[in-house]
């Protein structure tokens, strides 16, 4: 699932990974329930190990280069995480809730990469091989406290949370790299590096707020809350070369770091809801004060500074019929710099990619606007929704590049960019109708289509980026759970992806996807199930070879035991051994082709048994 967090939370479909997981949970009431307390223990590691190959096509001012990129990573991840959930009833108006969590992970990692970069001619700039071996533990808690107290006026409350968390990582990373530069096509000189790095961050952050709610009329709510968040973070980064026996203890003081980072905020917060049986209006009013405070230790140096923000959002909700409603969105958000692009810690894992810091950088803001219509006639079993989204970027903070056409090395610049504002548009649409009453068979019918439009600036001159994909989908349906059912789909589109430095060398191309799922149900309670999937890219500008994929899923399963609780079911995963990680696309000025290893054939049988209906 492509969800935010880390690899214990999603997948990201690469390597193969193998996982166990256990745990057990305690939860308990009493005093009539005026006491709760859910506790629960979990385990899991995960051992993975992820091929991948990546070339890139990076347009420039003047000419071209193209990189290559060669990895495998071997993977061993370890965690321990206890939460616990304790609610309080002190009365029919007043509720205490207190969360608190604690983990401690083990992270064993080894990563081998080899890089290349060429012109457009062929000839070679560098090259670049590195292996990289890394071992750290890190422990985290987190603890959320909330009181709300329910006045006797209905709708009027008043509540306060107080929240934080606290994590250290600890960990060493071995790193051998070697880099060669090449003029002409000739070797003209080698950067080799052998370093052992000390990595300790440690960051401690709370937050406490007030909120009040107060009904206005029976129509208007209220309610106003005021914020202090104050966040600290200690990040050293100690890299050692090899002196004397041959030991790693010369400190390398240009590749070593020792920041502290604070952000200390105030927010006030205003909000109106208006609701009357047919209309919604909610009005959010955010002001926020945070000030940044920044200390390298190493060089004895501060710096320190405070912005203002405001942040307002609007939602509006029109109910049409019961079945039909219509809203409209409006918000603003401001993002503030973060570290790593005020001051990255200064880094030499990749010779070829060079990342600097900006002390100067301020806020960027973004608009956000969106409509959306949905109807869905319950009776019917009919639905039809539209979607439009708009959202503009003022002032943001992009990465501006320098890459030296003679040696192909790549050094990107944290800026604001103060005279365009990129922009996002998106749309969706879709419907269904009846196809066949007789046979229950249902069609729907839809649209798709994203703009995306950005820029930057490559060797100092303006890079317009630009990405579209248009599509639309035709499917139809039969969910009866007797004889066979059925969900066919056709997804045809076209993907454009363009520059202004080179726009003989942008990408566009069609793109194709495909799917058939099935349930036949046959007697002797078995069923017959698959599910057939069919992508399909065209040969760009960019890259002159196809990418065409077929995954055939098959299974069967059969019900036991009169009450049918036992279940029986096999299946066969990717019966043609098709499946490769694959994707294409654009950021700044590189056009990308990304490979790797996944999870492909394999048979399960599955056998499972509903001993209880709770």
């Amino acid at each position: 699932y492509m969800m935010g967090g880390d690899s214990f939370s999603y997948w990201d479909g690469r390597g193969k990974p193998e996982s166990i997981s256990t745990g057990m949970s305690f939860m308990d009431a009493w005093n009539d329930n005026a006491h709760r307390l859910n506790m629960n223990y979990k385990y899991g590691r995960i051992q993975n190990e992820v091929e991948e190959s990546t070339i890139s096509q990076n347009n420039l001012p003047n000419g071209q280069i193209n990189s290559d990129n060669l990895s495998w990573r071997s993977s061993d991840l370890d965690r321990h995480r206890i939460n616990t959930k304790y609610d309080w009833n002190l009365d029919s108006l007043t509720t205490i809730t207190l969360n608190v969590s604690a983990g401690k992970d083990g992270v064993q990692v080894e990563n081998f990469t080899g890089a290349s970069t060429s012109d457009a001619d062929g000839r070679q700039l560098n090259d670049n091989e590195r292996s990289q071996i890394t071992s750290s533990d890190q422990t985290n808690f987190t603890y959320n406290g909330y009181l709300t107290r329910k006045m006797q006026k209905p709708g009027r409350s008043l509540s306060f949370r107080l929240a934080g968390d606290g994590s250290e990582d600890l960990g060493t990373v071995f790193l051998e790299s070697t880099t060669n530069i090449y003029l002409n096509g000739v070797l003209d000189s080698t950067q080799v590096i052998d370093q052992l790095k000390d990595i300790q961050t440690r960051s401690n952050n709370w937050r406490a707020s007030l909120s009040y709610t107060e009904p206005i009329t029976s129509q208007i709510n209220a309610s106003l809350s005021l914020e202090h968040t104050n966040s600290n973070t200690h990040s050293i980064n100690n890299s050692y070369n090899k002196g004397v026996n041959n030991q790693y203890n010369e400190l390398d003081e240009e590749f070593s770091n020792d920041f502290d980072f604070n952000t200390i905020r105030n927010a006030a917060n205003l909000a109106l809801r208006y609701k009357l049986e047919k209309f919604e209006a909610n009005l959010t009013n955010n002001l926020r004060h945070d000030e940044l405070f920044q200390r390298n230790n190493y060089m004895d140096k501060e710096v320190s500074r405070d912005f203002m923000t405001y942040n307002p959002a609007l939602r509006l909700r029109y109910n049409i019929t019961r079945s039909q409603t219509l809203a409209a969105n409006f918000s603003r958000t401001n993002r503030l710099p973060t570290l790593s692009q005020i001051q990255p810690l200064r880094q030499n894992t990749d010779p070829l990619n060079i990342v600097v810091g900006n002390e100067s950088l301020v806020p960027s803001h973004s608009n956000s606007y969106s409509a959306n219509y949905n109807m869905y006639n319950m009776l019917k079993g009919t639905y039809s929704f539209v979607s439009l989204s708009w959202t503009q970027n003022f002032n943001a903070i992009q990465q501006n590049v320098i890459i030296d056409p003679q040696t192909g090395i790549r050094t990107s610049f944290f800026e604001n960019l103060e005279d365009h504002v990129a922009n996002s548009l998106n749309f969706w649409g879709n419907t269904n109708f009846d196809l066949n009453k007789n046979y229950q068979i249902k069609a729907d019918l839809g649209l798709n289509g994203n703009y995306n439009q950005y820029y930057n600036f490559i060797n100092g001159e303006l890079n317009d980026n630009q990405s579209q994909t248009y599509g639309f989908s035709i499917g139809a349906r039969k969910n009866t759970t007797k004889g066979l059912d059925f969900y066919l789909n056709f997804n045809p589109g076209w993907r454009i992806m363009e520059n202004s430095l080179q726009p003989e060398f942008n990408s566009a191309g069609f793109t194709m996807s495909s799917m058939l799922t099935y349930s036949w149900y046959l007697p002797l309670k078995i069923v017959a199930y698959g599910d057939l999937r069919y992508t399909y890219e065209a040969p760009t500008q960019a890259f002159d070879e196809k990418f065409e994929r077929v995954l055939f899923k098959p299974g069967v399963r059969k019900k036991f035991l009169a009450n049918e609780s036992l279940e029986v079911d096999l299946s066969v995963n990717d019966v043609f051994n098709q499946n490769v990680g694959f994707r294409r696309f654009q950021s700044g000025n590189r056009i990308t082709q990304n490979t790797y290893n996944t999870i492909s054939r394999y048979f399960m049988l599955r056998v499972a048994w509903d001993f209880t209906s709770m």
